[in-house]
């Protein structure tokens, strides 16, 4: 016995496959041109896509980006509150003696539990020698301002 349907088909966007979706339900703009650029490091070109609805500007590129391992935004803030020399100073030499230490106290930690990892080693030691070379900066400026540093630091001693 056939069974038969009396039921009208639907006319929906699902029902509709050749039909693209708006960009207003969430899909993505079409490209309209794909203009290759280069950096200007040769290595790595890159191909920058232009999209029509938006007019935003999409960049791929095949390069990793590694991240660092610097000191949490609370924690820079601190250092930054303790030792600045007035309202505005972010970048003074003792502030960034200061800010390096910190670094030096995380990367350290992190040594202890990771003994393997040679690039922090290597990471450590270029940031080891950024604060010596600051330190003997302040050290050939103000003799006292050098020794009330280190002090408060805790380091060299």
């Amino acid at each position: 016995m056939l069974s038969t349907d009396n039921r009208q088909p639907t006319t929906t966007k699902e029902s509709l496959p050749n039909q693209p979706p708006t960009p207003g339900e969430g899909a993505l703009p079409k490209r309209i041109s794909t203009q290759p650029t280069t950096a200007k490091n040769k290595k790595f070109p890159q191909t920058r896509f232009y999209l029509k609805e938006f007019g935003m500007m999409e960049n791929c590129c095949l390069r990793k980006v590694k991240k660092s391992m610097g000191l949490p935004q609370p924690v820079k803030q601190q250092v930054i509150n303790e030792y600045q020399k007035h309202e505005t100073d972010t970048g003074s030499a003792d502030l960034q003696v200061a800010i390096l230490t910190e670094r030096v106290k995380q990367l350290s930690k992190h040594l202890e539990t990771n003994p393997k990892d040679h690039a922090c080693r290597r990471g450590l030691l270029k940031v080891i020698g950024q604060r010596k070379h600051l330190l003997s900066y302040i050290l050939k400026q103000d003799r006292a301002r050098y020794q009330n540093l280190i002090r408060r630091l805790g380091i060299r001693g």
